[in-house]
């Protein structure tokens, strides 16, 4: 089954995805469940004048319109009884309608309310013999020059008649007496000359309405109609069809006044609006595309991008702000990311990092066993052996191997009995990294089955340092003060600025005792003010609030001497310490207290009571590159570098090197070959001293031999080769791979070389192989697996654990493996059961279905697992508009499922639960269509930090002014501007 949504204009109408998404789907199997349909049957009891519904339970019936009743008895509407059904002369009422007619002399306009004058003057001259002229609901004959007007009103005769020659009569005279009179329907104006028109002729020359006075008849329009300035004819107001304007209708003394809103412009007909395509003039100001829209415009950035706040350029998006975007390491580029995993994992599905089983790649190198952890893995020796230095050989245990000093010190070794016993310690000047300890002991032997005992730990040789130097003091304080107000004084500077702070950072200017000398630093400044605390209540008054200030102070040490050991400088710079709090203290509770931020100094508080204040104990502070040991700071040595995370000396990798102590990391070895050279390298001629690929050595140490022709070794230090197979031979000598070794065939990527079988065979499903010639296929990284056999790429592997967290009030749903495409084959399930009193809101951002296959990848919501249950939602299209909906149901159960054919994308479907009370806002705000008609708002629908936001609100309404001071920056003006009365209506009014 298709989806069920209705573009209008060219966007999504969520409104009748709302209405219908299961009304067509459940027709058929309404119809199965009822044996009955009485509507189409004929067998309901609607009245004559009524529509049957049908129902899923049974009927219902509502009278037409024009008809009022319970839909059993159904009676007509009598439209006349209401301002005479907005007809301005005759109201007919008709059943179930209604009508409007017009007196004689006019006619019904084109709205089929109004009356306007009818010419008769175009029929034949509206019968007269010679001039007709048009009158308002009338007309008058007339006659040429020489022509008299006869008794009927039309005829003429020549001569001018007597009454009207000598009396002046304006229709005629009585024979009998001379005197004027005038025609049926006029009467005879006070002059006894001149004939006045009755509101029985033309409606007395009134378009409306006609009352007949004493002056004669006087004119008044109907409802929603104004006399024009002639007293007689009328004109439509705005609350008439709204005076025929497109958009905004005035009242005026001239009728009503079209104008438009901004983004339009007024027709040549003064009635319709005409859109302005602002994208014609300088690109609307878009930065990138411009869309002209019904009555304004928008700009539309490209994938990666969102418009800015201003509406007009487009900024990049940082998916990386999300945690969620990548496993492990995210970096941002424009218009897109770029995830990446840490050293020991590989990377899937777009995003996602998984374990490198290294042991299935030539046994990870191992000599003997191979053993996978997560992020690496470790080689193990069969019994009698133990791993080589190189941590992939396996040597006999029969010999120890020498043991090679670290710089700067001093190795002393002895035989006692089957054992080898060696002291190691520092030379006179230098210091061991690790501890303050003097020396340390390792031994070798039988005893210890020809390991040195650090082997056995896994532990390296401490390294020694020369470069000694005392830490630095640092010492917190907090003090408090009284206050009226929690608010600074801003202080006029002395002395100008000998030694001006930078914008941004903090320090004490001299404050009468205290002043700090330059051995001493201010780190920071922490102020914070608020209601009093409960020890002060007695020092402070009632309505006052206490400040809080918290110092740390820093003291370098002074240098050591003859005369002043290490030790003595320590007592001397913690003395030092203890007094500069001292006279800080008391300079700020008997005088003043100021601070100091960027250029700017302020007052704290001016008067101060006495408050216990409290210092917390000595901590010391080593310079980067250096660790604390015993009571000295000690640079790292030489082969090795500080690590900043771990705060330890870290030796140098395979490949580096560091001749300096100190350092924040190690330099590479000149050829860069990555794993060569040994660890821990202390110069440039130590980077070389492994044997390379495709060469190996008794002990993996220069000098070294090439691999003999049928062998091979891809690693570094290694103390022998691998074999190609028996018989086979090698392209040469010094071989790095299998690539080399001459077999029957050179297996394609996807494909391995089995020796028994002397042939290519696809790498099973769970794996793949990227080169080509190889004798192996890698285990697909975590607990991913692939569709099919003869994978090329570890993108091929995919996660086929369904995904998603469904929360108490938020939640969301996604296909297994998502960002990368869904599995074959696949199934999954998730339920939704919000709390009672509470309804399901779905958001689907974008949906990517492999609608190629006869819906074989399909996604359904309904509201239980039995297909006749009522299904909120069902598709197996892509839809790459958004698309948002409340369940028909008060839970859901979600089913996706695929087959083994093509497969896609697929989704992630966040939900959200919300109160039942706020269901008219709810629904307020998914189906009002401009929600979705922008494309700023379906991008807001589709940014994962914005949609997070938003469910947020509408999980709880009152969330919306959590964000109301930072929602004009996360979100389009429009957007709020849709939003704002419909939250404000709802809570205000509501």
């Amino acid at each position: 089954m298709k989806s069920v949504y209705l573009t209008r204009g060219g966007y999504v109408s969520f409104i009748l995805l709302l209405l219908s998404s299961a009304s067509v789907g459940n027709a058929k199997r309404r119809s199965a469940r009822r044996a009955l349909d009485e509507c189409e049957n004929g067998v309901h009891k609607c009245h004559a004048d009524a529509d049957c519904i049908d129902t899923r339970r049974a009927y219902r019936c509502k009278c037409k319109e024009g008809f009022y009743g319970s839909g059993n008895i159904c009676i007509d509407v009598n439209e006349c009884q209401y301002e005479n059904g907005d007809c301005v002369h005759k109201c007919t009422n008709t059943h179930g309608n209604y009508s409007c007619s017009c007196l004689q002399g006019f006619v019904l306009d084109r709205d089929g309310h109004n009356c306007i004058d009818r010419n008769e003057c175009f029929e034949n001259r509206g019968g007269c013999s010679q001039q007709c002229f048009n009158t308002l609901g009338s007309y008058e004959c007339r006659c040429n020059n020489g022509y008299s007007l006869q008794t009927d009103g039309k005829s003429c005769t020549r001569g001018r008649g007597w009454c009207e020659t000598w009396k002046g009569c304006a229709h005629h005279c009585n024979p009998r007496n001379y005197a004027c009179a005038c025609r049926a329907g006029y009467v005879l104006h006070n002059n006894g000359k001149d004939c006045i028109a009755t509101c029985d002729i033309g409606n007395g020359g009134c378009q409306h309405k006609c009352r007949n006075t004493p002056q004669g008849p006087v004119c008044t329009c109907a409802p929603k109609y104004m006399a024009r300035a002639d007293g007689r004819t009328c004109i439509a107001t705005c609350d008439v069809n709204n005076g025929g304007c497109a958009q905004t209708c005035k009242d005026s003394n001239d009728g009503p006044q079209c104008s438009c809103p901004p983004g339009y412009i007024l027709h040549q007909d003064k009635k319709t609006c005409l859109d302005v395509n602002e994208c014609n003039i300088n690109n609307g100001g878009c930065s990138h595309e411009c869309e002209n829209t019904d009555g304004s415009y928008e700009c539309i950035c490209p994938k990666g991008y969102k418009v800015h706040a201003n509406e007009k350029i487009c900024q990049d998006v940082d998916e990386c702000a999300l945690n969620t975007t990548c496993d492990h390491t995210c970096i941002n580029t424009p218009g897109s990311y770029v995830c990446s995993c840490h050293r020991g994992y590989e990377k899937y599905g777009v995003s996602h990092c998984g374990d490198i089983n290294e042991c299935s790649i030539n046994n990870g190198g191992c000599d003997h066993g191979c053993r996978n952890t997560m992020g690496s893995f470790e080689c193990y020796c069969h019994s009698g052996h133990k791993l080589h230095p190189n941590k992939k050989d396996c040597v006999v245990l029969d010999r120890c191997t020498p043991l090679k000093p670290p710089a700067k010190a001093l190795l002393s070794c002895t035989q006692q009995g089957n054992d080898e016993v060696c002291v190691l310690s520092c030379h006179s000047n230098a210091h061991f990294t690790a501890s303050d300890d003097q020396q340390y002991t390792y031994t070798c032997g039988l005893s210890t089955q020809f390991q040195w005992t650090h082997e056995k730990n896994n532990q390296t040789l401490p390294s020694c340092s020369e470069a000694v130097t005392l830490p630095s003091f640092k010492k917190r304080a907090k003090f408090f003060f009284k206050t009226d107000k929690c608010k600074l004084r801003k202080r006029v500077r002395r002395n100008g600025a000998a030694n001006e702070a930078q914008d941004g950072s903090f320090s004490l200017p001299d404050q009468g005792r205290f002043k700090c000398s330059q051995e001493c630093q201010v780190n920071y400044v922490n102020l914070k003010c608020g209601a009093q605390r409960r020890q002060f209540r007695n020092l402070a008054g009632k309505d006052d609030s206490i400040i809080t200030a918290v110092f740390e102070i820093q003291m370098s040490p002074e240098a050591v001497t003859d005369r002043c050991d290490v030790h003595c400088v320590k007592k001397r710079t913690e003395r030092k310490l203890k007094k500069t709090i001292r006279a800080l203290r008391k300079s700020i509770n008997k005088e003043r207290f100021f601070v100091r931020i960027g250029r700017d100094e302020w007052e704290v508080e001016r008067n101060s009571f006495t408050a216990p204040g409290s210092v917390l104990p000595n901590f010391h502070d080593c310079s980067l590159g250096q660790v604390f040991v015993g009571e000295s700071c000690v640079a790292c040595s030489i082969g090795t570098y500080f690590h900043v995370s771990s705060g330890q000396c870290v030796p140098c990798a395979q490949g580096t090197y560091q001749d300096q102590e100190g350092q924040l990391s190690c330099q590479a070895c000149p050829d860069q070959s990555l794993g060569k050279g040994v660890a821990g390298a202390r110069n440039i001629t130590e980077c070389g001293g492994q044997c390379g690929r495709g060469y190996f050595s008794s002990d993996g140490f220069e000098p070294c031999a090439p691999c003999p022709s049928g062998t091979y070794q891809p690693d570094y230090g290694r103390t022998q080769c691998l074999s190609c197979g028996q018989g086979v031979a090698t392209t040469g000598v010094a071989s790095t791979g299998f690539q080399d070794c001459v077999v029957k065939a050179k297996c394609p990527p996807g494909q391995h070389y089995d020796l028994s079988q002397e042939r290519c065979v696809h790498c099973p499903k769970g794996t793949y192989q990227p080169a080509y010639g190889q004798n192996y296929c890698m285990d697909c990284p975590g607990d991913t697996s692939t569709d099919h056999q003869g994978a090329v790429d570890s993108s091929e592997c995919k996660d086929m654990k369904c995904g998603g967290h469904i929360g108490l009030h938020q939640g969301y749903i996604q296909t297994p493996n998502y960002p990368g495409n869904y599995p074959n084959n696949v199934e999954c399930t998730w339920t939704i059961v919000p709390e009672q009193g509470r309804r399901i809101l779905v958001v689907v951002p974008e949906l990517f279905l492999s609608g190629q296959d006869h819906c074989g990848d399909k996604l359904v919501m309904r509201k239980s697992e039995s297909p006749y249950s009522l299904v909120t939602f069902e598709t197996c299209e892509s839809m790459e508009r958004p698309v948002a909906f409340t369940a028909r149901s008060r839970k859901l159960w979600i089913h996706f499922k695929s087959d083994n054919r093509n497969t896609q994308k697929g989704f992630w479907i966040p939900y959200v639960t919300y109160d039942e009370e706020y269901q008219d806002l709810i629904e307020d705000i998914v189906r009002d269509g401009r929600l979705y008609s922008s494309h700023q708002h379906r991008e807001v629908l589709k940014d994962r930090k914005l949609l997070s936001a938003l469910l947020e609100v509408i999980a709880t309404p009152y969330n919306y002014f959590k964000y109301a001071n930072v929602s004009g920056s996360m979100f389009p003006a429009s957007f709020i501007k849709l939003l704002t009365p419909k939250v404000t209506n709802f809570f205000v009014e509501g």
